[in-house]
């Protein structure tokens, strides 16, 4: 009987955990939205549910032409995003919901991993334990997946690819359908390339089983899928979306394992910072790959299949760390959360089958990393106990309402939900890509009836005195920990 079957009440305790991590105050921290991430993401994914196709019409007068195509990320998640929205409405849940159904999803295809490598013998019943409840309470991935954000499917896809991988010996059309789950995952996000390791080092493992001309078959596929799902979306315009998004991947930030800054805010005690450059995710990735080196140089007798089975987990996580580091652009922990539960697998494996003398101080440091990942999720959630109400996604509803109907409105990424989800067309200000160079032209506010600024804005003064024009106007609102100055030709109620 697996390590799974016999500890059932162990993993629904443990889901039940993770998943109210993940739901309570989901609409309200991070604040919806979180900026600018979920409003470039999600914009043409509401524009897609709506019959608009693929183009972000929040961004009127985009310098780099998201008002008119969208490829700035591939299309899979806006897809699937936009699907959830024409089905279900759109609201502060449904902008993410897709995010945490597939985090808990992505949970539950490692604990099948776990489950396939113990029924080998590869992971003994304690190693098979730890790595489950250290991948189901971690608490890095978790934060990221309550964000309306792709990694978390791109992770599950991944997760897929890996377990198909593992079951698949000599069955070609179990290789294939790995293969096809990478591809929809390149579809999905660049970083895919993550995941895409696994499977290559599973393939090339497995060669013998598949034969060259097979090998040659599963290693084409993804890339092929990938294109097909491109020229599907976007036809002969495919070109031009291409372009697009290497265009914008140059606004991206530069490749970065974030270990230096982590090490730097842990020493300087600032707790957001860490949990921004990778956190426990990060130090537990760290310390497993680490562990993982020492243990392939233990001469210890251990089933057969387990050193091959490390060795290739070891040097899948070291190509993952060494693409973080020098190739794939990153931003805070976006991009590492993607590999942080193929670590802990390693951890498992590489806990396993040691001697007696080494398995009480691993218990040891076993439960005090348990307890910092359960602290973690409680410390983040016990945030929701200021200011509940004030946190809530109508918090800008009476900005909203100020807005006479049919106003043309633009202002602050922030504001973009509250006006989207009441059925109000507006124009976001956004300052990030270049597209601020649109606003700091001399005629950039006329077409506006209502303009919202940020007082924070490093341009705040200049473009204050310009949308001051012919908006006689002028009011300023607080809402939850921000204020914002709106100008107007006329405001309801004026």
């Amino acid at each position: 009987m697996s390590c799974i079957a016999k500890s059932k009440k162990l993993w629904i305790l443990l889901f039940i955990i993770r998943a109210a991590g993940l739901l309570i105050g989901l609409d309200r921290l991070p604040m919806v939205p979180t900026v600018y991430p979920e409003v470039i993401i999600n914009d043409p994914a509401v524009s897609l549910s709506q019959g608009h196709g693929f183009v972000a019409f929040s961004l009127e007068h985009s310098v780099n032409g998201l008002d008119k195509l969208y490829a700035h990320f591939p299309p899979v998640f806006i897809a699937l995003q936009a699907l959830v929205f024409r089905l279900f409405g759109f609201s502060g849940i449904t902008l993410r919901a897709l995010s945490v159904v597939c985090d808990l999803a992505t949970c539950f295809v490692f604990l099948l991993i776990l489950a396939e490598f113990e029924k080998r013998k590869i992971l003994d019943r304690a190693g098979a334990m730890l790595a489950g409840i250290l991948i189901v309470l971690e608490p890095t991935a978790m934060i990221h997946a309550r964000e309306g954000r792709m990694e978390s499917l791109n992770t599950l896809l991944g997760a897929l690819a890996l377990l198909l991988c593992i079951r698949a010996g000599s069955r070609f059309g179990l290789w294939l359908g790995a293969a096809l789950l990478i591809g929809i995952a390149l579809a999905t996000h660049p970083a895919a390339a993550l995941m895409w390791v696994a499977f290559e080092a599973w393939t090339l493992m497995e060669f013998r089983k598949l034969g060259l001309w097979r090998w040659l078959a599963v290693n084409a596929a993804p890339p092929v899928v990938m294109l097909i799902a491109w020229l599907i979306v976007y036809g002969n315009r495919v070109g031009s979306a291409v372009a697009q998004m290497r265009h914008l991947s140059t606004f991206a930030g530069a490749p970065d394992l974030r270990i230096i800054d982590l090490i730097e805010s842990l020493r300087h005690g600032a707790v957001a910072a860490a949990q921004n450059a990778g956190g426990l995710g990060l130090i537990f990735t760290l310390i497993a790959f680490v562990w993982a080196i020492r243990r392939a140089f233990d001469k210890r007798p251990a089933p057969p299949g387990w050193r091959l089975t490390l060795v290739t987990l070891i040097a899948v996580l070291a190509v993952q760390m060494l693409l973080l580091r020098f190739l794939i652009p990153t931003s805070g922990m976006n991009r590492a959360v993607m590999i942080f539960p193929f670590a802990l697998v390693l951890a498992g494996v590489a806990l396993s089958h040691m001697g007696d003398s080494a398995r009480k101080p691993v218990r040891n440091i076993a439960a005090v990393a348990i307890t910092m990942q359960l602290g973690m999720i409680v410390l983040y959630i016990a945030q929701l106990r200021h200011g509940w109400n004030e946190r809530s996604p109508d918090r800008f509803d009476s900005i909203v309402a100020a807005a006479p109907a049919g106003a043309q409105v633009a202002g602050p990424p922030e504001l973009w939900y509250g006006f989207r989800h009441h059925g109000r067309q507006f124009t976001v200000i956004y300052r990030a890509m270049g597209e601020e160079d649109y606003w700091n032209t001399p005629n950039a506010f006329d077409s506006w009836d209502v303009v919202i600024l940020d007082p924070n804005w490093p341009f705040y003064e200049a473009w204050r005195r310009k949308a001051s024009a012919g908006r006689p106007v002028s009011r300023m609102i607080h809402t939850y920990q921000r204020d914002f100055l709106v100008l107007a030709k006329s405001l309801s109620g004026n």
